[in-house]
């Protein structure tokens, strides 16, 4: 009786993989898998990046918002100090305190002091705001007493204020670190990242212009101000 498989050529006969053939297969699969997971990790972070950016935009955007808005409703009112009667605004690089007339949202409406401070926890950098309502004799102090504090702004970057203007007649505007100046507004208030080796800011910069032209306190004396004009 002849075999079937006797007549069928050697080359042409079913046979297994070789060793050699199993080991080089699954090295291949190694490969591509390694590269297939490299890519979805790769797409994952990209992904992750590009939330964060996005929610660091939006936040940054609100901080502006916020700053331009609040700063643009500074009320040019006038405290007595030393013997003296000062504009209701102080600023450093940590610090910025001034009287502002709000709307009646989240509180009512009227004069509070408000303040943004800029506090270091652990490893990062918090911009709060807080305010209350005006009373002359509390402006000077540090902290608040009727509201809370919101967090603006969290960042690894060290943050500062800085101010433009004259600090004194005949003196050419620039960049100031502190403003004490009770007589006068600074003209810009900068909010930005601030490289502590040299000193030099950078992105995110935050600039908003202090705009008032008269004491506005003189329709309104009660509220502690004088009438003359400011610079």
């Amino acid at each position: 009786m002849i075999r079937p498989n006797s007549i069928v050529p050697s080359r042409f006969q079913n046979r297994g993989f070789t060793l050699l053939e199993v080991l080089i297969s699954i090295v291949l699969f190694g490969v591509v898998l390694s590269l297939l997971i490299g890519g979805f990790r790769f797409s994952i972070r990209a992904w992750d990046r590009s939330e964060e950016y996005a929610v660091d935009t939006a936040n940054l955007q609100a901080v502006h918002r916020i700053f331009r808005n609040t700063l643009g409703r500074a009320f040019p009112v006038t405290v007595d100090e030393d013997a003296e009667s000062l504009f209701a605004f102080e600023g450093d690089e940590n610090r910025v305190r001034f009287a502002a007339f709000l709307p009646p949202y989240p509180d009512q409406a009227g004069l509070y002091k408000v303040q943004f401070d800029i506090i270091r926890v652990q490893e990062l950098y918090q911009l709060r705001m807080s305010r209350e309502s005006f009373r002359p004799a509390s402006f000077p102090q540090e902290e608040t007493e009727e509201t809370g504090t919101t967090v603006l702004l969290e960042t690894e970057s060290p943050i500062a204020f800085s101010f433009f203007g004259s600090p004194t007649d005949g003196q050419d505007p620039d960049w100031q670190s502190d403003w004490d100046t009770g007589d006068r507004y600074p003209a810009l208030v900068r909010l930005g990242s601030v490289n502590e080796a040299d000193d030099t800011y950078g992105w995110p910069e935050i600039v908003t212009a202090v705009e008032i032209n008269i004491d506005s306190t003189c329709i309104s004396p009660e509220l502690g101000g004088i009438c003359r004009m400011a610079n």
